[in-house]
């Protein structure tokens, strides 16, 4: 028997459901049609046409390859430099404010 106790608030699954208020089957008959005069205008002329239909997905597609190879050409972020700046910084002057006194004697025993 499980519990199921967090401290925290565990979102729901989100899940997108549409339902078309309206189908207009003369529109998309109309819409279709004029979609089909353009592509065999588009022939006759040897351009290339873009087809602008919907299709789920299609925005996505290869947008994960493309942001990997962007983080392979970009290892650190500005922010982790900077992050890793004041890191060691801080380590710098911790080391310095526990371990200073010795370094003062060391240079001032060099010079001497």
């Amino acid at each position: 028997m499980a519990v199921n106790f967090s401290f925290f608030k565990i979102p729901e699954h989100k899940v997108f459901h549409y339902e078309p208020r309206f189908y207009d089957p003369r529109k998309e008959h109309r819409d279709e049609v004029a979609r089909e005069a353009k592509r065999e205008k588009a022939m006759k002329e040897g351009v290339e046409l873009k087809d602008d239909t919907y299709v789920p997905g299609k925005m996505l597609h290869g947008k994960f390859r493309e942001m990997a190879e962007q983080n392979r050409r970009q290892p650190f972020k500005p922010t982790t430099m900077r992050l890793v700046s004041y890191i060691s910084l801080a380590i710098f002057f911790i080391f310095m404010f526990f371990f200073g006194d010795m370094f003062v004697e060391l240079i001032q025993a060099l010079n001497r």
